[in-house]
């Protein structure tokens, strides 16, 4: 079970295949099981796919205090640098995909 670290928060994630890696960010309350089988298309089609699991979905740390979008995005970030990523496409649904904008504001490159 792959997880990255940022200060108290563990997030764990999922990566699947090579090829340009594309992140699946879900919605508030929502973990990467949202996206179903999806990942696994992303894959057969030759892109590396990395789904997280955000803080406050299991087994990523609980979520604790207010929610922060600028927190969240810098878990995506952890993710990515844990695998190695300094580029990434970013795909998110509902309150995912804010959190993905939030995410290109910190890294836009």
């Amino acid at each position: 079970m792959p997880t990255a670290s940022r200060g108290d928060r563990l997030i764990h994630y999922a990566d699947l295949g090579e090829g340009s890696p594309v992140m699946l960010i879900p919605g508030l309350g929502a973990g990467a099981r949202l996206f179903g089988t999806l990942p696994r298309r992303f894959e057969r089609a030759g892109f590396r796919c990395v789904t997280p699991d955000p803080v406050g979905v299991a087994p990523s740390t609980p979520h604790l205090g207010d929610y922060d979008l600028d927190e969240a995005a810098r878990d995506l970030w952890a993710v990515a640098d844990d695998l190695g990523m300094d580029r990434l496409s970013m795909v998110g649904t509902s309150m995912g995909g804010k959190i993905a904008l939030c995410a290109a504001t910190i890294a836009p490159e």
